[in-house]
């Protein structure tokens, strides 16, 4: 880092320090270059949870999990799928290979198998935890994954209002492609900061992840 950037980040350690009470300050200039965008009313595909475990089945490998009563109309069979299996930190990609629709008395749920797509060490047996994305779309507020921050366990968007910037706590729903939905904490037409500078405004902040 370059001493004029040490000095800027300085300024703004300050400033954040300074400003910790009043929410809000004004900036003349980041280090690198500002990006901007606006929250936005968007037709965002939704996805279904569902968790299970590996089974093993004729000799393939697949994902037996339960689905709530209410999801299983919107689902398909090729449907892709997101599931994360053991402890694994990295989702495996899969698909819907077959649906049970019927309703257990017991649970109130449906069954729906999910195939790997690849090859992944799995093990029958184990937990899994799922997305499954589905063709059905909803209206909503959405704004690029890269300005969402994370604190403490929660989440955060920096909010741009002519040269004035604050940080703002939203609670999030679904995620499309770059985008997620936000569901409260930021209405259409707001400005997000979405990279530059960001860090150096708020060093004690960190990416969220997908």
């Amino acid at each position: 880092m370059n001493k004029r950037a040490k000095k800027l980040g300085l300024i703004f350690l300050l400033t954040l320090g300074a400003c910790s009470k009043k929410q809000s300050f004004k900036i003349g200039s980041f280090p690198g270059e500002i990006s901007i965008a606006q929250a936005k009313i968007k037709n965002m595909k939704t996805k279904i949870p569902a968790y299970g475990i590996v089974i093993e089945k004729n000799g393939r490998k697949e994902l037996e999990v339960n689905i709530e009563a209410g999801d299983t109309q919107s689902l398909r069979v090729g449907q892709k799928a997101k599931a994360f299996i053991g402890s694994a930190s990295k989702p495996v990609s899969a698909k819907v290979s077959h649906i049970l629709r019927a309703v257990s008395s017991e649970t109130g749920q449906s069954l729906a198998w999910l195939r790997p797509l690849g090859k992944f060490p799995v093990t029958p047996g184990q937990f899994v935890t799922a997305w499954i994305y589905t063709s059905k779309e909803k209206r909503a507020v959405a704004i690029p994954k890269s300005a969402v921050l994370l604190r403490g366990g929660r989440k955060f968007v920096v909010i741009k209002s002519q040269d004035q910037y604050r940080v703002q706590e939203i609670q999030t729903g679904i995620s499309s492609g770059k985008e997620i939905e936000v569901t409260a904490g930021v209405r259409a037409g707001d400005s997000i900061l979405t990279q530059g500078g960001i860090f150096f405004l708020y060093p004690d902040f960190k990416a969220a992840e997908d």
